[in-house]
């Protein structure tokens, strides 16, 4: 049976994470609402983080059920399908609030795979 590699996905989530806090440091609703490449950069992160938790397993997904896996997916569905009904407001809310708090819950399953605590290899779906 094939592994998926749980450390690396998460690692890239993490990072992909920062990267929206760096690209939007120092900026306000208002200036990310009105600068284009702000926004793109910021939608090209949040389609990774979507797409890479699209990739891990059902079953880490089930043990870590407090993170909002199926939201991540969904939001990453509709900038990339349906990008007319992107709802600015809702975005620059996922990059003040929920960015860094999936930044610190992903940082804890780091730590727990460091410590050995948690797997970092799971049968793929």
């Amino acid at each position: 049976m094939s592994t998926v590699n749980i450390k690396i996905h998460l690692d890239k989530i993490l990072n992909h994470c920062q990267d929206i806090l760096t690209d939007t440091a120092n900026c306000t609703g208002e200036t990310f609402k009105t600068t284009y490449i702000m926004q793109r950069a910021v939608f090209m992160s949040i389609i990774q983080i979507g797409e890479l938790a699209g990739r891990l397993p059902a079953q880490f997904r089930v043990r870590h059920k407090n993170i909002p896996w199926t939201s991540m997916r969904h939001t990453r569905n509709v900038i990339v399908h349906d990008y007319v009904a992107i709802n600015l407001d809702m975005i620059w809310d996922v990059v003040v609030t929920d960015i860094p708090i999936l930044i610190n819950q992903i940082t804890n399953i780091l730590q727990e795979i460091e410590k050995g605590n948690e797997t970092q290899l799971y049968e793929k779906d």
